[in-house]
């Protein structure tokens, strides 16, 4: 009986590295190469009442990612109902305990805890507790949201009415220029005071 024998390459049922590079230096776009950020570079916002630092920024990776460290001072409100057209949000409890809305119902998140907030949803946070919540905040970039901070901060600085709603109301306007919708309807009753809207 005559066998034939198929032959194979040498490279048959082994995974073989392709690169897509053309060979051109224009081909790929240069990429960041692995760094450290150290605390003297990141950015401090003046946000009050919120300590804000973004660690990087949305061109720091190719991803488009900003992470921010935040602190909530005690019995202070955060971030009032809003929801993201464009970016998920992601928040890593490393002290205290914060208050959610996440959609209708409300939960708390304590150290170790990471809450998942896809764009979309709606969801608020604030500081029920007598110390304060520090955590990391990484949101995901299709837009130019991460510099929705610095614009709110800067009518912050500029605010000294006192009077939250108009404070509130302001937060809305400025907050629609950057793609997010802030219902304070969605607020829960126990989170007013901390807003100073009881």
């Amino acid at each position: 009986m005559n066998r034939r024998r198929k032959e194979q390459s040498p490279n048959s049922g082994r995974l073989r590295l392709v690169s897509d590079r053309s060979g051109s230096a224009d081909a790929q776009p240069k990429l960041p190469p692995p760094r450290i950020v150290p605390v003297a570079a990141q950015r401090e916002i003046a946000f009050p009442p919120l300590g804000l630092r973004q660690i990087f920024g949305g061109d720091a990776l190719p991803a488009n990612m900003s992470l921010f460290h935040v602190v909530i001072p005690p019995r202070s409100g955060a971030a009032p109902p809003h929801r993201h057209d464009n970016e998920d949000e992601v928040c890593h409890v490393l002290d205290g305990t914060v208050h959610f809305l996440l959609g209708e119902r409300v939960e708390a998140a304590g150290p170790g805890d990471t809450v998942l907030l896809p764009r979309g949803e709606w969801h608020a946070n604030w500081n029920e507790g007598d110390v304060p919540v520090r955590c990391l905040v990484l949101l995901s970039q299709h837009t130019r949201y991460e510099h929705f901070f610095d614009a709110a901060a800067r009518w912050a600085r500029s605010d000294s009415s006192g009077d939250a709603a108009a404070r509130m109301r302001l937060l809305a306007e400025t907050a629609a220029e950057y793609g997010v919708k802030v219902d304070l309807a969605r607020l829960p009753v126990r989170a007013a005071p901390f807003f100073g809207l009881a």
